[in-house]
Order: structure tokens, then sequence, then C-alpha cells
């Protein structure tokens, strides 16, 4: 049974979930914007404006990625932490399988830790889709093209064939859109539905 607890006014999960939910519709208010603003002179930039639109939008994405990754590590590490502690853990057995040579991905490592130290068992899609998010926000980050090229042989459907901002990269453009951008943010969001606690004196949630 997991050993996940919380008290009362501290439900790191929901909070999370709230502020994922926030964040994603911030994102689909901001798109919105910059579609509905107003084209200057459409006759003679009409395409150049859609081009650079897209331009914009991509950069929008990407930072999604980076963000939402960068957000669930934090958060699931001081979840970690916390956990292990009000267990009578010590955290530094965490750090200790963390930076093991073996351990594998560092999503792989969570999620030992958490099924090791505290009994949390998630579903593998759970962290299928925790894997797909930090690879690549991973790639966004390193910015090489060795990195886009392991990165589309595991997820080729966030690759275009078109070589839309001149990069001449043959491997294909790391090309994000809005959908890729829900996966990012449902990712984050399955994560913390998926974890099993209970709140402190109460019984299994």
């Amino acid at each position: 049974m997991s050993k996940l607890a919380f008290d009362r006014g501290e439900d790191l999960p929901e909070g999370q979930l709230a502020q994922i939910r926030h964040r994603a519709a911030y994102v689909r208010s901001l798109v919105g914007q910059l579609e509905a603003a107003p084209r200057l002179e459409p006759e003679l930039y009409g395409s150049y404006d859609d081009w650079y639109l897209q331009a914009l939008e991509d950069g929008l994405f990407r930072r999604v990625f980076v963000v939402e990754a960068r957000e669930w590590r934090r958060h699931a590490e001081d979840l970690l932490r916390d956990q292990l502690t009000r267990n009578g853990i010590d955290s530094a057995w965490w750090d200790g399988l963390r930076e093991a040579a073996e351990g594998g991905s560092e999503v792989a490592r969570l999620r030992r830790a958490l099924a090791e130290g505290l009994d949390v068992e998630l579903p593998a899609e759970t962290w299928e889709r925790l894997e797909e998010l930090v690879a690549v926000a991973d790639t966004i980050g390193e910015g090489t093209r060795a990195a886009r090229e392991a990165l589309q042989e595991r997820y080729a459907h966030y690759f275009s064939d078109l070589d839309a901002f001149g990069d001449g990269d043959p491997s294909g453009r790391l090309t994000l859109n809005a959908e890729h951008a829900e996966r990012a943010f449902g990712a984050v969001e399955v994560f913390w539905r998926a974890l099993p606690y209970r709140m402190a004196g109460e019984g299994a949630a």
C-alpha cells in the first residue's frame, strides 16, 4: 500500500494539478491572442506573417516542454524527499540512487525510488509519457543535431520533413505545435492524478 500521506492544507498533488491546468489554459489563451492579432499589410506580407507566427508559436511550445519538465522534476523530487522523511527514511538514500551510474534515466530512477521507498506503483503509460516529455525537453536544451537525431528515432511525430526555418538539418525539423503542448501538459497531469495517497489520519484515498 502506498505510504504517501499529506496533512490537511498540504495536498501537493491537488495543488500541482490546479497549477498545470492553469498553465495549459494560459498557453491556449496566448496562442489564441497571437492568432487573432490583425495582420499588417496582408496583401504584401500575408504569407510571411503566417510563417513568422508559426515560428513564434514553435518557440512558445518549446518553452512549454522545458518548463513542464523542469517543474515536474522539481516538485516530484520535493515530494519524494518529504515523503521519505515522513516515513523515517533519510532522503540521502535518494541522492545515492539518483547518482548511481547504473540507475537508468532520471524518470526510471524516480520510478524506482517511489516503488522501493514508498510503495508507489503507477501505470507504465504514466512513466512512458514522462520519458517522452523529458526527452523532448532535454533535446531542446541540448540543441545539437545528434540529440535531435536520437529523439527522432524514438519520437518521430515531433519532426517535420519541411525545413521551414532553413536549418539545413537532414534529420528533419523538430517542429512543435499546440497538440504537442497538450501532450506535455497531459504527461505531468497524469502523474499527479495517478499518485495514490491519503490525508493524514484517514484511510487510503
